[in-house]
Protein backbone atom coordinates (compact mmCIF):
# COMPACT_ATOMS: atom_id res chain seq x y z
CA UNK A 1 0.00 0.00 0.00
CA UNK A 2 0.81 3.83 -0.25
CA UNK A 3 1.12 5.91 2.71
CA UNK A 4 -0.20 9.08 2.72
CA UNK A 5 3.07 11.37 2.52
CA UNK A 6 6.85 11.96 3.58
CA UNK A 7 7.62 13.55 7.06
CA UNK A 8 10.76 15.37 5.79
CA UNK A 9 12.19 12.33 4.27
CA UNK A 10 10.62 9.71 6.22
CA UNK A 11 7.08 8.07 4.87
CA UNK A 12 3.65 8.77 6.73
CA UNK A 13 2.62 6.43 9.30
CA UNK A 14 -0.87 7.67 7.55
CA UNK A 15 -2.20 4.80 5.56
CA UNK A 16 -5.62 6.12 3.58
CA UNK A 17 -8.31 4.40 1.24
CA UNK A 18 -8.51 7.57 -0.40
CA UNK A 19 -4.35 7.94 -1.11
CA UNK A 20 -4.67 4.19 -2.48
CA UNK A 21 -7.80 4.57 -4.85
CA UNK A 22 -6.36 7.21 -6.26
CA UNK A 23 -2.93 5.81 -6.89
CA UNK A 24 -5.07 2.58 -8.41
CA UNK A 25 -7.42 5.12 -10.69
CA UNK A 26 -4.45 6.59 -11.90
CA UNK A 27 -2.47 4.01 -13.32
CA UNK A 28 0.35 4.29 -10.42
CA UNK A 29 -0.46 1.01 -8.94
CA UNK A 30 0.36 -2.51 -11.54
CA UNK A 31 -2.74 -3.95 -12.83
CA UNK A 32 -1.52 -7.20 -11.57
CA UNK A 33 -1.22 -5.51 -7.71
CA UNK A 34 -4.30 -3.82 -8.03
CA UNK A 35 -6.13 -6.86 -6.40
CA UNK A 36 -3.33 -7.58 -3.43
CA UNK A 37 -3.26 -3.51 -2.33
CA UNK A 38 -7.49 -3.90 -2.01
CA UNK A 39 -7.06 -6.58 -0.20
CA UNK A 40 -4.25 -5.00 2.14
CA UNK A 41 -6.22 -2.17 2.98
CA UNK A 42 -9.53 -4.29 3.76
CA UNK A 43 -6.89 -6.18 6.23
CA UNK A 44 -5.99 -2.90 7.62
CA UNK A 45 -8.58 -1.38 9.68
CA UNK A 46 -6.86 1.12 10.74
CA UNK A 47 -6.86 2.64 7.28
CA UNK A 48 -8.50 5.90 6.86
CA UNK A 49 -11.88 4.96 5.60
CA UNK A 50 -13.51 7.58 2.63
CA UNK A 51 -16.11 9.36 3.28
CA UNK A 52 -16.84 11.78 0.90
CA UNK A 53 -19.15 11.38 -2.13
CA UNK A 54 -16.90 12.53 -4.65
CA UNK A 55 -13.91 10.53 -3.67
CA UNK A 56 -16.27 7.42 -2.95
CA UNK A 57 -16.90 7.63 -6.62
CA UNK A 58 -13.22 6.71 -7.27
CA UNK A 59 -13.51 3.71 -4.78
CA UNK A 60 -16.59 2.69 -6.40
CA UNK A 61 -15.35 2.85 -10.03
CA UNK A 62 -12.32 0.86 -8.88
CA UNK A 63 -14.66 -1.88 -7.36
CA UNK A 64 -16.78 -2.23 -10.37
CA UNK A 65 -13.38 -2.70 -12.45
CA UNK A 66 -12.03 -5.23 -10.14
CA UNK A 67 -15.07 -7.15 -10.43
CA UNK A 68 -16.19 -6.72 -6.70
CA UNK A 69 -19.34 -5.73 -7.36
CA UNK A 70 -20.97 -6.72 -4.24
CA UNK A 71 -18.32 -4.10 -2.32
CA UNK A 72 -19.54 -1.65 -4.39
CA UNK A 73 -23.12 -1.81 -4.01
CA UNK A 74 -22.43 -1.98 -0.29
CA UNK A 75 -20.61 1.09 -0.56
CA UNK A 76 -23.38 2.79 -2.38
CA UNK A 77 -26.36 1.58 0.17
CA UNK A 78 -24.47 3.06 2.75
CA UNK A 79 -23.68 5.76 1.62
CA UNK A 80 -26.03 7.34 -1.40
CA UNK A 81 -28.72 4.84 0.09
CA UNK A 82 -28.56 6.48 3.99
CA UNK A 83 -28.61 9.88 1.98
CA UNK A 84 -31.72 8.29 0.28
CA UNK A 85 -33.32 7.21 3.68
CA UNK A 86 -32.54 10.60 5.24
CA UNK A 87 -35.52 12.25 2.58
CA UNK A 88 -32.86 13.24 -0.05
CA UNK A 89 -34.32 13.75 -3.42
CA UNK A 90 -31.37 15.41 -4.98
CA UNK A 91 -26.99 14.47 -4.62
CA UNK A 92 -25.99 16.01 -1.39
CA UNK A 93 -22.83 17.95 -1.63
CA UNK A 94 -21.24 16.25 2.00
CA UNK A 95 -23.39 14.22 3.79
CA UNK A 96 -22.08 12.27 7.41
CA UNK A 97 -23.59 8.49 7.15
CA UNK A 98 -22.50 8.29 11.33
CA UNK A 99 -24.78 11.70 12.42
CA UNK A 100 -28.17 11.29 13.63
CA UNK A 101 -30.86 9.99 11.97
CA UNK A 102 -33.36 13.05 13.11
CA UNK A 103 -30.71 15.61 11.71
CA UNK A 104 -31.97 17.93 8.05
CA UNK A 105 -29.71 18.98 5.74
CA UNK A 106 -29.16 22.86 6.27
CA UNK A 107 -26.31 25.06 6.33
CA UNK A 108 -24.10 23.48 9.27
CA UNK A 109 -26.16 20.92 10.39
CA UNK A 110 -24.69 17.66 11.28
CA UNK A 111 -25.94 15.73 8.57
CA UNK A 112 -24.16 18.28 5.61
CA UNK A 113 -20.83 19.96 7.40
CA UNK A 114 -20.27 23.09 5.47
CA UNK A 115 -17.15 24.69 5.02
CA UNK A 116 -15.89 27.22 7.89
CA UNK A 117 -17.34 30.59 6.74
CA UNK A 118 -20.72 31.30 7.00
CA UNK A 119 -20.72 33.06 3.65
CA UNK A 120 -19.90 29.29 1.38
CA UNK A 121 -23.19 27.27 2.52
CA UNK A 122 -23.15 23.73 1.68
CA UNK A 123 -24.86 22.48 -1.94
CA UNK A 124 -28.32 20.13 -1.61
CA UNK A 125 -28.24 19.27 -5.23
CA UNK A 126 -24.56 19.20 -6.29
CA UNK A 127 -22.63 17.34 -9.50
CA UNK A 128 -19.91 15.78 -7.69
CA UNK A 129 -21.77 13.86 -5.69
CA UNK A 130 -24.08 12.02 -8.58
CA UNK A 131 -21.57 9.03 -8.96
CA UNK A 132 -24.59 6.61 -8.66
CA UNK A 133 -26.30 8.80 -11.78
CA UNK A 134 -22.86 7.99 -13.88
CA UNK A 135 -21.72 4.05 -11.96
CA UNK A 136 -24.99 1.98 -12.46
CA UNK A 137 -26.16 2.69 -15.64
CA UNK A 138 -22.31 2.09 -16.89
CA UNK A 139 -20.80 -1.42 -14.62
CA UNK A 140 -25.04 -2.34 -13.64
CA UNK A 141 -26.36 -1.62 -16.78
CA UNK A 142 -23.43 -2.24 -18.44
CA UNK A 143 -23.76 0.38 -20.98
CA UNK A 144 -20.34 1.41 -21.98
CA UNK A 145 -19.48 4.36 -24.08
CA UNK A 146 -16.66 3.76 -27.35
CA UNK A 147 -16.92 6.83 -28.91
CA UNK A 148 -17.00 10.42 -28.54
CA UNK A 149 -20.33 12.04 -27.62
CA UNK A 150 -21.74 8.95 -26.76
CA UNK A 151 -22.73 7.82 -30.80
CA UNK A 152 -21.07 3.76 -29.72
CA UNK A 153 -22.25 1.60 -26.75
CA UNK A 154 -20.54 -2.00 -26.23
CA UNK A 155 -23.38 -3.98 -23.45
CA UNK A 156 -20.67 -5.09 -20.60
CA UNK A 157 -22.61 -5.47 -17.39
CA UNK A 158 -20.41 -6.04 -14.53
CA UNK A 159 -19.96 -9.63 -13.25
CA UNK A 160 -21.68 -10.70 -10.04
CA UNK A 161 -24.48 -8.25 -10.83
CA UNK A 162 -27.73 -7.85 -11.99
CA UNK A 163 -29.66 -10.62 -13.47
CA UNK A 164 -31.83 -8.51 -15.91
CA UNK A 165 -32.00 -4.65 -16.67
CA UNK A 166 -33.60 -2.52 -18.27
CA UNK A 167 -32.37 0.85 -18.74
CA UNK A 168 -32.78 4.13 -19.76
CA UNK A 169 -30.28 6.40 -20.93
CA UNK A 170 -30.40 10.19 -22.13
CA UNK A 171 -28.00 10.41 -25.37
CA UNK A 172 -27.46 12.91 -28.22
CA UNK A 173 -31.25 12.72 -29.88
CA UNK A 174 -33.28 11.53 -27.84
CA UNK A 175 -33.15 8.41 -25.59
CA UNK A 176 -31.43 4.96 -25.60
CA UNK A 177 -33.09 2.16 -23.77
CA UNK A 178 -31.92 -1.68 -23.47
CA UNK A 179 -33.04 -4.30 -21.64
CA UNK A 180 -31.15 -7.56 -21.24
CA UNK A 181 -30.83 -10.66 -19.39
CA UNK A 182 -28.56 -13.15 -18.09
CA UNK A 183 -28.98 -16.54 -19.51
CA UNK A 184 -26.17 -19.67 -18.39
CA UNK A 185 -23.41 -17.15 -17.98
CA UNK A 186 -24.51 -14.47 -21.65
CA UNK A 187 -26.00 -11.67 -21.71
CA UNK A 188 -29.14 -11.35 -23.92
CA UNK A 189 -30.74 -8.40 -25.41
CA UNK A 190 -34.57 -8.46 -25.29
CA UNK A 191 -34.88 -5.16 -26.79
CA UNK A 192 -33.36 -2.23 -28.09
CA UNK A 193 -34.18 1.19 -29.07
CA UNK A 194 -31.89 4.39 -29.76
CA UNK A 195 -32.45 7.25 -31.66
CA UNK A 196 -30.75 8.12 -35.03
CA UNK A 197 -26.64 8.03 -34.88
CA UNK A 198 -26.49 6.37 -31.69
CA UNK A 199 -25.12 2.18 -31.91
CA UNK A 200 -24.99 -0.75 -29.88
CA UNK A 201 -21.81 -2.64 -30.46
Amino acid sequence: MFVDGLNGTQPSASVSWQANVLAIHAGIVPAAEVPAVLDCLLATPEAVPIQSAYMLSFLMEVLFEQGRTEMALAKSDAYWGEMARRGAQTWWETFVVGSPRTAIPYQFSVNCPSYMAEHIPPSTCHGWSSAPAYLFPRYLGGLKPTKPGWTEFVLDPAPRGLQNCHIELPVPGGVLKVTWERRQGKIVVLNWEAPPGVTLK
